[in-house]
């Protein structure tokens, strides 16, 4: 019975990928439709943190099947007119990227039901009124979530409620870390 038993699992394997399509096909659905609204909400947060030009994407490329889809999804950002969009790992600066993650931050970490979000140096390569926008975006942030802010900013530093300072000492065979409420 080797060749009728080989038949039916062939026949159940071809049924058992028409249902996947048909899933993942959903799946993709579904992920189109959040993509549309993270792209409204992440353009939002980039006029808000200083980049009135950037235009973020979600673009879908066809993948290999897997238990997670079909779709392979890469984020696309331009920060400049003129510019092209371009893979989000491709093009970001260092304030840029730092100011997109932030975004990113801000719309996902009240959707996970975080208690605690952590940023480190988030600020870098940003100063002036960037600098300003990204320390009242983590307040705003603050008020559903409690935030701690690493930085060397003192403007991003003037919006927190609580300050500490970080002095790290050193000897020639040990390492002490104190932290001290300022």
């Amino acid at each position: 019975h080797h060749q009728q038993v080989l038949e039916e699992a062939r026949i159940a394997k071809d049924k058992a990928f028409v249902v996947y399509q048909q899933l993942a096909q959903q799946l993709t659905s579904e992920r189109k439709k959040a993509a549309s609204q993270l792209t409204n909400e992440i353009s939002k947060h980039l006029s808000d943190l200083q980049l009135p030009h950037a235009q973020f994407e979600v673009r879908f490329e066809e993948n290999k099947p897997t238990k997670r889809g079909m779709d392979k999804i890469v984020f696309y950002l331009k920060t400049n007119p003129g510019s092209i969009m371009a893979p989000l790992a491709k093009v970001a600066s260092g304030g840029e990227l730092s100011r997109l993650m932030l975004g990113l931050k801000a719309i996902f970490t009240p959707l996970q039901g975080c208690g605690t979000i952590i940023f480190d140096e988030i600020d870098v390569g940003v100063s002036g009124a960037v600098a300003h926008r990204v320390g009242r975006k983590m307040y705003e942030l603050s008020q559903t979530v409690q935030t701690f802010a690493i930085t060397h900013l003192p403007v991003v530093a003037s919006f927190g409620d609580q300050h500490f300072t970080i002095v790290k000492h050193s000897t020639k065979d040990t390492t002490t870390v104190a932290i001290h409420q300022l």
